[in-house]
């Protein structure tokens, strides 16, 4: 399932109802665009790769509506780059509106606007499958975006850049005209022109950012890709993520009870790894009634999934970790601790997606679990509590998934001396680590330059990792000797062959015994090779050639068996045929809407390794002005809120108090750059304009700090657990 077509979103779940009445179950997804240009998409690529047989339009739209992917006008959970980026782009539609209505006329805008909303789909469709390790193309080559100039962290390409992509050159050339429109246009009045200025030059960042953020996150998923595609027999890939907090669910509930719940804690963890060739995931769910989300507690919950996996198939003693840019993630207590966790599994390597794009498997996986357990409820049942919650899945008909009811891990004691915590200079800025010869290797982006080393001192920080206290286990039957029964069905198999052939020579004989009473004739002898062969079909897949077989001669026969397709010329064949009771039976032909739903829902439950490429560019002279290094992620400076700044915020939130309208941070966004002071001059300049995720930040500062006032016990985890129900909520209601 390729991401350049769908968003995997971390809540709901689609049942899909076969013509035989049975339903699969699978996670919901998201469509990125609607389903004719999915196709139109599908049609394209095929025509790149010269495969013809890609079926009628027709076709491939019943496909899609078999599936039933949502197809959304507005969703929730996506990253802020491309939130930020689709808004950028309605911005600049709007100012292009402005700027046809001052000077340019109707032509121009809509000239304009077109080439706005083809760069909107281009950058989120279409630019990821541009993007390679090398290109020749500056906009597609991530080993020029990425290389930051410094030995370490720098590759050579063993190209020029001398081509060009259209449609990343249109991008560039309509954004650099609304901004040289802006500079000569004759505005109304000067703030209409400030206003306009500042809508420009932050639309324009929040679209390059967008574009700069794609790369960096294909790239980055280049890391997974590798490791799946050499797998060993003793490697696995580990995902891990923590899901958002589960809210308790009673089967009847009362207002009093539904309101302020506090949410259960609860750690995913994939592991893939290869077992005979193919694929295989095995999910392990850490719940805690409370516990911190901090880098203390993931390593404990790493470290136990480790075991378990181990438990599971003893082979597996070499782990690759991926996550997402959590701070208890990525930091150096994490990084350090990762060649301790295990004394079993070594972790070889630990890989970050990029911040804001860091949607994995554990979210589908997520999925599934809130469904089994909201179907568990609505069978009269409760989960209020960390028990409840194994309980629930222990009693569903789950596959693969273990879960482990625990403690946090125990707090050092305060009268030791507390040891010192080792540092990783620059640690938001590394994404990729790999654990050898006594220290970390570490780069900025995957495979970009040789790295720099790290040492990395044992010292009691590392060594002395505190364990979690287990207090309940369920590990899945069918999870717990799937592998090792893989193999027992294997042996099975091959004895069960063996005995086929016997019991087929033995039918011979007796067969040639018999047809010795009556005289043997060509046809006869026909049959009885029939006959023979029949009783060799062990398989499905050999019982349909077998049918295939079946010449028109043979259907006319007089005597038909009523348990399947043969007929017989002869009576007495076919009484031979009865005794030996060896059927063929043809196999009903499937829909095309049951075989659309039996195959979609296997891809999603496989591991994705394959990444569809596009060498959709134009040859000739490139005129991109791109430097070395342009995709990677800058610091933005930190700046201090002024005293006016934070009275006029305080203004704010005050009179939501007062009158329980509480402001939207992107209202008060709006409003900062129209406030006004009494002599009638603007309030605030550009430079101090707030972003709304300042002011949202801002004002829940503002609000733990009054409730702490009235309640010292007061935490962040109170203020987060009130808001994840209307959270969930919300969610639901955008799935449904």
């Amino acid at each position: 399932m390729s991401p350049a077509i769908i968003t995997d979103i971390p809540f709901g779940e689609s049942n899909l109802k076969l013509s035989n009445g049975e339903i699969i179950s699978v996670p919901k997804i998201i469509l990125n665009s609607v389903r004719t240009r999915v196709v139109q998409q599908y049609f394209s690529y095929c025509e790149e790769d010269n495969f013809e047989k890609k079926g009628s339009l027709s076709s491939n739209m019943r496909i899609l509506h078999a599936i039933g992917p949502n197809v959304r006008k507005s969703m929730k959970g996506l990253d802020n780059y491309a939130a930020d980026g689709a808004k950028a782009i309605e911005s600049l539609q709007k100012i292009a509106a402005l700027f046809g209505r001052l000077d340019k006329g109707k032509e121009w805008q809509d000239n304009i606007c077109k080439l706005l909303t083809s760069s909107k789909q281009y950058l989120k469709l279409e630019y990821k499958t541009h993007v390679v390790k090398e290109s020749e193309v500056a906009d597609h080559c991530c080993t020029f975006a990425l290389s930051d100039g410094t030995k370490d962290y720098t590759s050579s390409c063993s190209h020029l850049h001398q081509n060009s992509c259209s449609q990343c050159e249109e991008l560039d050339t309509v954004l650099e005209c609304l901004m040289d429109v802006s500079k000569t246009i004759t505005y109304d009045n000067d703030d209409q022109r400030d206003d306009t200025m500042y809508t420009i030059s932050e639309s324009v960042r929040a679209v390059h950012e967008w574009k700069k953020h794609i790369l960096r996150s294909v790239n980055q998923d280049m890391a997974r890709k590798s490791v799946l595609e050499n797998f060993k027999e003793d490697e696995m890939l580990v995902e891990r993520d923590w899901a958002m907090k589960f809210i308790p669910m009673q089967y009847r509930e009362s207002q009093s009870n539904w309101f302020g719940k506090r949410g259960l804690n609860w750690h995913v963890s994939v592991a893939t790894f290869k077992y005979r060739q193919a694929l295989t995931m095995i999910t392990v769910i850490h719940i805690f009634d409370s516990a911190p989300q901090d880098a203390e507690t993931s390593n404990a919950v790493l470290g136990n999934s480790l075991e378990i996996f181990h438990q599971i198939n003893p082979c597996l003693t070499n782990a690759y970790i991926r996550s997402d840019n959590a701070g208890c993630f990525h930091g150096a207590a994490s990084a350090c601790a990762m060649p301790f966790l295990s004394s079993i599994v070594q972790c070889k390597r630990m890989d970050f997606a990029d911040p804001q794009g860091g949607k994995s498997i554990c979210d589908r996986k997520a999925a599934h679990v809130k469904s089994y357990i909201r179907r568990y409820v609505n069978e009269g049942n409760d989960v209020c509590t960390a028990v409840d919650f194994k309980n629930a899945l222990m009693k569903s008909n789950i596959k693969k998934v273990s879960v482990v009811v625990a403690l946090q891990p125990p707090k050092s004691d305060s009268k030791k001396k507390e040891p010192t915590v080792f540092k990783l200079p620059k640690i938001t800025t590394v994404n990729n680590f790999s654990f050898k010869n006594g220290g970390v290797q570490v780069w900025r982006q995957f495979g970009i330059g040789h790295g720099c080393h790290i040492p990395v001192v044992d010292t009691a920080t590392t060594r002395d990792l505190p364990e979690l206290t287990i207090i309940e286990t369920y590990l899945n039957q069918q999870t717990e000797t799937e592998v090792r029964q893989t193999e027992t069905e294997g042996r099975q198999t091959e004895t069960e062959v063996r005995q086929t052939e016997t019991e087929v020579r033995q039918s011979g004989i007796i067969e040639a015994e018999v047809s010795l009473q009556e005289p043997v004739t060509q046809e006869n002898e026909i049959e009885v090779e029939s006959l023979v062969n029949d009783n060799t079909v062990t398989t499905g897949d050999q019982s349909n050639d077998d049918v295939d077989s079946v010449t028109e001669e043979e259907m006319s026969k007089l005597f038909s068996c009523n348990e399947c397709i043969k007929t017989f010329s002869k009576y007495g064949n076919l009484l031979r045929h009865l005794d030996i009771g060896k059927n063929s039976v043809k196999q009903e032909n499937k829909k095309l809407s049951d075989k659309s739903k039996i195959e979609y829902s296997r891809h999603m439950e496989k591991v994705n390794t394959v990444t569809v490429n596009s060498n959709n560019f134009s040859s000739g002279n490139s005129n991109s002005d791109l430097t070395q290094g342009w995709a990677l992620k800058l610091r933005r400076t930190v700046k201090r809120f002024t005293q006016d700044q934070k009275k006029y915020l305080q203004e704010k939130f005050d009179r939501g108090e007062k009158t329980g309208q509480k402001f939207d941070p992107e209202e008060v966004f709006q409003d900062m750059r129209l406030v006004r002071t009494t002599s009638g001059r603007k309030r605030f300049s550009q430079e101090e304009f707030l972003l709304a995720t300042q002011i949202a930040s801002y004002f829940s500062r503002l609000v733990l700090n009054k409730r702490k006032l009235y309640n010292p016990l007061y935490t962040a985890d109170d203020e987060q657990s009130e808001t994840a129900e209307a959270e969930f909520i919300e969610l639901n209601l955008v799935a449904a």
